[in-house]
């Protein structure tokens, strides 16, 4: 059994049909959407602003309801990986709890954040919610595990870095319990050196008359498609290799994908990883079936099968030497065409 939280389109119909799925494919479940208010008293998240669904706070209200009467959270993010030390400022600190009340008057209790001081903010409330610490915690060791155990944090979402360490994953979740999840299509390439610094670039992209976010994506599509290993490398969860997950204490799982929510499908995703299963490219997949992405290699999951078996097999575990093995490059070779018939 295993629990998705997906990026809201904030459609209601889309509500409708998770909650068909549900039924559909029980005991797994989506349990959630996830997003924010694009016109609100605090708007700083992980994505920027400008690329998300607009909506106001009333519109929310409207949403969070509907989503409750069908069984369906709403998670709030609230996850930049700074906000020039705001947080630490009285101001700062009365600003956020009011906008924290104000959501939870609408019936919002699960939060997503990145900062620590926030969740201390929030946890002084003494107010019943629900806090998630973000994947922008790089959350990778039982060590940090334990830290976030120890400001009271009901979820934690593990760097995606780590998504093929079974072992480093069965140990934190030793130390912290079954609440963990993990990003099954995170877009990153593994250990990229960027990401911290696209982050605090999307954090802080209204200081400077710069788009950052565009910077950052595009020097990492130069990376992936230089060399399709890259793409192999990238930390993706397919549908089918969800147990190996959930037999070493992950029993939570995020799609990505909430900027340009408009152009994707996240129902469509979300049956897949219910059903476990997927044939087709694995590009249309990890984007949530965006309909405007376009693609140099075809990436067939079906010649997939047998890796993410090989690496639980492994013994010791992937190392990150990569001249010592070549089983990322066979199933490259395998799995990825360049200029392939698309499916």
């Amino acid at each position: 059994m295993y629990n998705l939280s997906m990026p809201s389109n904030f459609n209601k119909e889309s509500i409708l049909q998770y909650a068909e799925l549900n039924v559909k494919y029980s005991p797994n479940k989506v349990i959630e959407t996830y997003g924010q208010a694009t016109s609100a008293e605090i708007t700083a998240s992980g994505r920027p602003i400008e690329a998300l669904q607009p909506i106001s706070l009333n519109e929310l209200e409207k949403y969070v309801s509907y989503s409750k009467k069908h069984d369906i959270n709403f998670n709030y993010t609230i996850n930049p990986s700074c906000i020039s030390n705001f947080e630490l400022t009285d101001r700062g600190i009365v600003s956020i709890k009011k906008f924290v009340m104000d959501l939870h008057s609408i019936g919002i209790d699960t939060f997503t954040i990145a900062l620590p001081a926030i969740i201390e903010i929030i946890q002084s409330l003494n107010i019943k919610t629900h806090i998630v610490a973000s994947a922008i915690c790089d959350i990778d060791s039982p060590q940090t595990a334990i830290y976030y155990k120890k400001l009271n944090v009901d979820r934690i979402v593990l760097d995606s870095d780590i998504i093929r360490n079974f072992k480093t994953i069965k140990n934190i979740s030793t130390v912290f319990g079954d609440n963990i999840e993990l990003i099954v299509n995170s877009p990153c390439i593994k250990g990229c050196l960027f990401k911290i610094f696209h982050y605090n670039a999307i954090a802080h992209e209204k200081d400077y008359s710069v788009n950052g976010d565009r910077y950052y994506r595009k020097r990492c599509n130069q990376i992936k498609v230089s060399d399709k290993l890259h793409l192999l490398k990238t930390n993706w969860i397919r549908p089918e290799d969800i147990h190996y997950y959930n037999e070493i204490g992950v029993n939570f799982f995020k799609l990505a994908g909430r900027t340009h929510i408009e152009k994707r499908n996240p129902v469509k995703a979300a049956e897949h990883y219910l059903s476990g299963e997927y044939h087709g490219d694995l590009q249309k997949l990890i984007d949530l079936f965006h309909s405007e992405k376009k693609y140099k290699y075809y990436w067939d999951n079906k010649f997939l099968d047998g890796y993410v078996q090989a690496i639980w097999d492994c013994k010791p575990e992937c190392t990150g030497v990569c001249d010592s093995c070549s089983l990322c490059s066979e199933y490259a070779e395998k799995s990825l065409t360049l200029k392939g018939n698309e499916a």
